[in-house]
């Protein structure tokens, strides 16, 4: 049910029985009920990463990386302490009662990883 209301509101894309992509525009209420047959894992992975009340640790360098392609660099920029809460921001790492990051999200974490990206 949970597939069949993501493909109705047209967060995941999904391929009828012929093997076409369907443009949910064209589709009706009464034709959905056969229409999907398979939906794009792609965007499923997509919609469950952004929604994830986890954090997101396997993003967590290419959450950096593309925060330093466009001209985010701590400390020239941005200072870490911004830089760092964008980081756990966009990775779903949110700070406990007591204010502390999940492991693998300290800024101290986030600032090693900015250096190991830069050596490289």
């Amino acid at each position: 049910m949970i597939l069949y209301g993501l493909c109705a509101t047209a967060n995941v894309r999904w391929v009828d029985n012929q093997g076409k992509l369907v443009d949910e525009d064209e589709c009706t209420i009464a034709d959905f009920y056969s229409k999907p047959a398979f939906v794009l894992a792609d965007d499923v992975r997509s919609y469950l990463t952004d929604w994830s009340p986890m954090p997101q640790t396997s993003n967590r360098e290419a959450v950096i990386a593309a925060m330093i392609a466009e001209g985010h660099i701590p400390p020239r920029t941005v200072d870490w302490k911004t830089f760092c809460n964008r980081v756990r921001e966009k990775c779903n790492a949110r700070l406990d009662a007591k204010g502390r990051p999940p492991f693998g999200f300290s800024d101290k974490q986030i600032q090693r990883i900015v250096n190991d990206l830069r050596d490289k």
